[in-house]
């Protein structure tokens, strides 16, 4: 009884209609496999536009080195005597040979278009820039990670300059300096060397400092802890053919630096600043001066500070730590800073002044009082 009803009120026809079409829309994710949808995806992508002309240039660039390869085959019959000499087992070589070039020269510049028509000669590993090829040669087995010695007792002699710009500030609350300059350091890496002529008479290069050894090379007594840990910038490095690699490192940094200013304006300040390696002691990394001056060639003045030349300067000292075991020798560049301050605007601005006012108050204070009466009764 409830069937025709529902079929008399069009309900029943509605609901049918609705299932059927759910189960249309729903089929193929209850029948298809993961291996059909995923050949029927794959499908689509292969006939997208993008890969079909990916797909039609690369038969054509293939064409484009067999035709080459058959040019240059010809050339080389025709350098020979007798054509007849190559055997089809020599010509496949041949064909080989150039195609491995070929790869092995689109590969070494990164991508498959380095080789374009109007600057193709040859496929030899001859033809790729010297720069490239000396990168490459160096790099290839280069592990940036250990010491760059043929042995492990072998002592890495680190010289360095230092370079003074400006002192910045002095902070007497905080008992810090804040002064900026640049170091300049020189070692030998024996793993970055090479043969001039083999590199076409090529005798430097400059390299990512990143993908070298470099120094470890620290700030001690720091405020900022980045510049304690670690010293370091993301220059090139210039390499000579002999293994002498120069690294040029800015900073602008703040150490501790005890003040009294006990004698303000005319105090002079005494700042200590120590550098070198916080892991390699002196049996691995020695660090000595190149130049045993404080370079001030770019150096600004400080309108509060005043720099003593006489009184700064620069040493290399070493330290003996004897509680370890066994006692290690740290080799340490020693940064000793004397500055005094301006006088000239604080006498100016505060000394003088405050005399005249105490002057005033003292000559006002032993004034006779009837000083004052006197002038009174004379007008």
């Amino acid at each position: 009884m409830l069937l025709p009803k529902l079929a008399k009120n069009g309900s029943f026809l509605r609901f049918v209609i609705l299932y059927v079409c759910l189960f249309i829309v729903f089929l193929p994710n209850f029948i298809l496999t993961d291996n059909l949808k995923y050949s029927l995806a794959k499908n689509s992508q292969l006939n997208s536009p993008e890969k079909l002309k990916a797909v039609e240039r690369r038969p054509r660039r293939r064409q484009f080195y067999y035709e080459l390869i058959d040019k240059e085959l010809r050339d080389y019959r025709e350098e020979e005597d007798d054509e007849d000499d190559l055997t089809e087992e020599e010509i496949k070589n041949f064909k080989r040979r150039k195609m491995k070039s070929s790869r092995s020269g689109r590969e070494a510049f990164g991508h498959s278009e380095y080789l374009l028509p109007e600057n193709f000669r040859s496929l030899h590993r001859k033809d790729i820039p010297v720069t490239y090829r000396l990168h490459d040669d160096l790099l290839r087995y280069y592990r940036k990670g250990t010491r760059p010695v043929t042995h492990p007792s072998k002592i890495i002699n680190v010289s360095m300059s230092v370079f003074l710009y400006q002192i910045i500030k002095l902070d007497a609350v905080k008992n810090t300096i804040s002064l900026s300059g640049s170091f300049e350091m020189y070692w030998q890496d024996e793993f970055l060397q090479w043969e001039p002529d083999t590199y076409e008479g090529a005798t430097e290069i400059f390299l990512a400092s990143t993908d070298i050894w470099i120094p470890e090379f620290s700030l001690y007594y720091s405020v900022n802890f980045n510049d304690a840990v670690k010293l370091q910038s993301n220059n090139d490095v210039r390499v000579n053919f002999t293994g002498h690699v120069r690294y040029w490192i800015p900073f602008s940094t703040e150490s501790l630096c005890s003040m009294d200013v006990k004698f303000f304006p005319f105090d002079i300040q005494r700042c200590t600043l120590l550098l070198g390696s916080w892991a390699h002691s002196n049996d691995s990394i020695k660090y000595s001066l190149y130049s045993k001056n404080l370079s001030l060639i770019d150096f600004y003045d400080n309108q509060e500070w005043q720099l003593d030349l006489k009184e700064s300067h620069i040493t290399s000292d070493g330290f003996l730590y004897d509680y370890l075991d066994p006692p290690l020798f740290w080799e340490m560049i020693v940064i000793d800073l004397v500055v005094s301050r301006q006088r000239f605007y604080y006498v100016f601005n505060l000394v003088i002044p405050s005399a005249m006012i105490t002057f005033v108050a003292v000559v006002g204070f032993h004034t006779p009082s009837s000083s004052g009466k006197n002038r009174h009764e004379a007008n």
